[in-house]
């Protein structure tokens, strides 16, 4: 079975600028990251960053494109590395589910 027909929501191939945090382990908040989303659904979205988040770990996220903003809540689901495009430029693919659902819904999505 293909990943896309084990998906509940369909995703739309959007990038759009989103900045993020987290929690580590040991209860500390990390800085502000900055990344680019892949693509987006009601329940989740991808985006790649050069910062190693472990599954599970909860990440809070501002989607800002344009002028509207939204924040939302998230859980990375998987994280895969991807290939180097440059000497000791490790980039990672991360899969988040959203998981305060009222937050992302469609009319939200096409307005980013």
């Amino acid at each position: 079975m293909d990943k896309l027909e084990k998906r509940k929501h369909s995703r739309l191939a959007k990038f759009l600028y989103v900045q993020y945090t987290y929690f580590t382990k040991y209860n500390y908040l990390t800085k502000i990251f900055e990344a680019v989303t892949k693509d987006i659904s009601t329940g989740g979205l991808s985006f790649s960053t050069k910062h190693f988040i472990p599954e599970k770990t909860k990440v809070s996220l501002l989607l800002s494109p344009k002028e509207v903003k939204q924040k939302t809540h998230g859980e990375v689901v998987w994280i895969h590395k991807s290939k180097k495009l440059f000497k000791n430029n490790e980039q990672y693919n991360v899969g988040l589910k959203f998981t305060q659902a009222k937050d992302i819904d469609e009319e939200k999505i096409a307005r980013l």
